[in-house]
Parts: structure tokens; C-alpha cells; sequence
């Protein structure tokens, strides 16, 4: 259920959306409900116990980002401290903050005040940072848990080592193939670098799933299999054509010449010049078609009506190239897209095998790491760990949040189910959302709980 947003209110449990838009005060919101779960406050709506920094969970998205953050709840624990203790700077305070000190009987301020100023006085250590950073961190940290090798180099650059990858898997699966199918390959994927770069953003994804028109992409098998099938398939649609030209060329070659005057305003060139071209094709085996042929199909060989000449020229060739014209492209873009999947899904494996052998981690292997050691059979342990640790997570610009990421959460944060134990916070703007189909999800959840839900 959609509500305006009380920070004064706010349930602090369980799984909350916040939707905020650019310049609506994000970063205050989030410094006020961390001003809150340092004092519990909120009765019903508190989380039920102060929290110390170190336990409150706070991520954005980049490092600039995050020490933004960190200074300016740092600030506001500081003025709140202040407003607490000092009756006449609490009058310059803003509204918001001024109606939660007002939750507070006078005799109850000292305290407030010392437990608001040892909390910005702890800000050093808070748990301020970006996913990538905080993953690392819990990977280190929960070794055991994670399997995670207790020293491993941060590697910022892969390129090398990933290109790499690539040229060998390059060399292992399109070097052998026939002819035929590495000329299309060739066509759509000039070289493992262009692979590469037509991949990039598909590496990213552990446990995922591709769809094309609306139907999933098997993420192993021979990459080039169903390449090859469909160029098998149109390699016999072509074939019917040369079988059918060269069967009847005198003829066919006659008809058009005698009808070669009577086509649409469209440029055919010279029929001396597009006929010896198409015969050249038909001895050759070619599978490149010469684009005059494909125009020569019943139903497309537009030929004005005269009254000499009142109806289309009939022959079994123009129907059998009217067939190899509709050979669906559909199925070749479908077929590249499951090449590059499964391609992308064996070269990350290869990547994450290579760099745990270097004992190194790249950024998005970090995230990945963590996904798998959470969805592994120490998971549960290991997300009860974490949830020990860190109770309460406010996850900053959550509309950026790709499936990985929003993956880690569920898992630890028990999402589904709105674990009141802990309380995930997310804000975010869901008009910029780059991961709409995810953001859809969490908003039908959402909204299906009518009772609590606070925006």
C-alpha cells in the first residue's frame, strides 16, 4: 500500500520501500531514520533495541557516494545530539527533528544526547560503503562461511586476464567450425574482442536467467549447435533454388528478359549483367545470395500489368526463392543470442576458476562470491551471520540494484518473507530504474501487504 512518507513514523522492521526522487531530501531521510535506530525510537515502529553504528548497515553505489553519506549522518547525529542538550539550538532545528525530540520527556534528553553523540563519535567505524567494498568485506570476514580464501588479492583491472579467457575459448569452440557456419559467426562476431564486448554485461549475471521473446536461454550446451542447424536449414533452402534455376535456366532467363521492361520503377540493372551474376551463383555454391535474386519471388517480383502481359510470370523457381526469402532471421538472432549466453556463463566460470588460482578477485566476483556462498549449504549460516552483524541495512539508490545485488539482500534479509527481526530498508527512485523487471517484483510484494507498508 502506497503512504506519504512520516520519517517521524516509519516502521523500523521487516522489508520497507521508500520511493524518493532526485532532490526530495534522500540523504536526509536516511540520516534522520539513523538518528532513530540509535535511539529506538518509534514505540510500535521502533526497531526494538539502540543500535551503535557498527551495526547499521548502509549502502550506496559509489565511494564518493558513501562518504557524502557517512558525513552527513555524522552531522545530523551530532546536531541531534546537540538539540537534545541544548533547549535554545533546538529551536533551529528542522521540523522533523524538533517532532522526534518532542517523543522525549525532559528528563530523558541527557541520556539521548550521550548515546546521539557516541554515535557520531563511532562514525569511523560505521558500515558506510558500497556493495562491492561491504561484499569484500563480509567475504573476508565469514571465510569459513563463504569458502572464501582468507588472503586474495583486490584486482581493480581484468581486461587482461579476461581477454584472455576469451581468445582460448575463441580458439576452443569457433576455430573447428564448418565453413559455412564460421563465415556467419564471422559476420556477427568478428573476433574475440568484439565477443567480448557484445558479453561484457552478461558476466555479471551468476544463476540468471536470459530470455529471448519471452522464452529462456539454456545457459550451457555447444554454443555453435543451433547456429549450425539453422545454417544447415537455409544452406538446403538455397540449394532448392540452384536445383530449380539450373533445371529450367534457359527458360527462366528467357521470361525475364521478355518481361525485364514491365518492372516496377525500382533499379534492376542491366538483365545481361543481373542474369550472368545469378548464374555465376548457381555454379559456385555460394551462400551469399545476390540480392537481385531475393527480389525475384512470387508475390515481390512486381511486374506492371499491361495488356500484352496482364498476369505475374508463374515459375517453380520464383517460389522457391519466395522460401528461402521468408527463411526467418528471427531464428539467427535467437541462435547468436544463445551462442553469446552460453559463451558468456563458460567464460565466467573459466575467469573465476583462473583468478582463485592467481588467488585474486575482481569487482563483480566479489558480489558473485558472496551470492553463491549464500546460496550454498553453508548459506543459512552464513546470512544468519551477517543478520547477527548487521541488523538493519538502508540501501541507498536501490533502483540501480541488479538482480546479483538484490539477490545478496533477499537471501540475508529473508525479503519475502518481511523478517520483522531485522529491518531492510530500500530508497530509490523507481523512475530511474535500470532493472524495471526486478523493481516490479518488490512493488507487487509490496503492495500486497496492506497493512504496514510505509513509502
Amino acid at each position: 500500500m502506497s503512504q506519504p512518507l512520516d520519517i517521524k513514523t516509519f516502521p523500523l522492521r521487516g522489508s520497507r520501500l521508500i520511493e524518493a526522487s532526485a532532490g526530495t531530501g534522500k540523504t536526509y531521510t536516511i540520516a534522520l531514520l539513523y538518528v532513530r535506530l540509535v535511539l529506538d525510537h518509534g514505540g510500535d515502529n521502533a526497531f526494538g533495541r539502540q543500535l551503535v553504528p557498527p551495526e547499521i548497515l548502509v549502502v550506496t553505489f559509489t565511494e564518493a557516494a558513501s562518504q557524502e553519506l557517512s558525513d552527513r549522518i555524522r552531522t545530523q547525529l551530532a546536531q541531534a545530539a546537540r538539540a537534545f542538550a541544548d533547549p535554545a539550538f533546538r529551536d533551529t532545528v528542522d521540523a522533523p527533528l524538533k517532532a522526534l525530540i518532542a517523543d522525549y520527556d525532559e528528563s530523558g534528553h541527557a541520556a539521548c544526547a550521550l548515546a546521539l553523540q557516541r554515535a557520531a563519535e563511532w562514525m569511523d567505524e560505521a558500515a558506510v560503503s558500497t556493495i562491492h567494498s561491504w561484499c569484500y568485506r563480509m567475504l573476508r570476514e565469514h571465510a569459513f562461511d563463504s569458502r572464501h580464501l582468507f588472503t586474495q588479492e583486490l584486482v581493480t583491472n581484468q581486461d587482461e586476464l579476461l581477454l584472455e579467457v576469451v581468445e582460448d575459448y575463441w580458439r576452443q569452440h569457433f576455430y573447428g567450425l564448418e565453413e559455412s557456419v564460421a563465415r556467419v559467426v564471422n559476420q556477427h562476431l568478428a573476433s574475440p574482442a568484439s565477443l567480448l564486448a557484445s558479453i561484457r554485461g552478461m558476466l555479471s549475471a551468476s544463476g540468471g536467467t536470459a530470455l529471448y521473446a519471452d522464452e529462456p536461454l539454456p545457459a550451457a550446451g555447444v554454443p555453435s549447435g543451433g547456429l549450425a542447424s539453422w545454417v544447415n536449414q537455409r544452406r538446403a533452402a538455397l540449394d532448392t533454388v540452384r536445383a530449380s534455376w539450373l533445371a529450367d535456366k534457359t527458360a527462366i532467363e528467357q521470361l525475364l528478359r521478355e518481361r525485364w521492361a514491365d518492372l516496377d520503377g525500382r533499379t534492376h540493372g542491366k538483365p545481361d549483367d543481373v542474369l550472368a551474376a545469378i548464374g555465376e551463383w548457381t555454379s559456385t555454391g555460394d551462400d551469399d545470395v545476390p540480392k537481385k535474386l531475393l527480389a525475384m519471388q512470387s508475390g515481390k517480383f512486381a511486374i506492371k500489368k499491361t495488356a500484352k502481359n496482364p498476369q505475374q510470370p508463374v515459375h517453380a523457381v520464383f517460389d522457391a526463392i519466395a522460401q528461402l526469402a521468408a527463411f526467418p532471421d528471427e531464428d539467427l538472432h535467437k541462435q547468436l543470442a544463445m551462442l553469446k549466453w552460453q559463451a558468456a556463463q563458460a567464460i565466467r566460470q573459466e575467469l573465476e576458476r583462473r583468478l582463485e588460482r592467481r588467488a585474486e578477485l575482481g569487482f563483480n566476483d566479489m558480489l558473485l562470491r558472496l551470492q553463491q556462498a549464500l546460496h550454498s549449504d553453508s548459506g543459512a549460516r552464513l546470512a544468519e551471520a551477517i543478520r547477527q552483524q548487521f541488523p538493519v541495512a538502508l540501501v541507498d539508490e536501490f533502483q540501480d540494484t541488479d538482480p546479483v545485488q538484490y539477490g545478496i539482500f533477499t537471501a540475508i534479509y529473508n525479503v519475502s518473507s518481511n523478517d520483522e527481526n531485522t529491518a531492510f530498508v530500500m530508497i530509490g527512485d523507481p523512475k530511474q530504474a535500470i532493472y524495471a523487471f526486478r523493481g516490479a517484483d518488490i512493488y507487487t510484494y509490496l503492495k500486497a501487504r496492506k497493512a504496514t507498508e510505509g513509502r
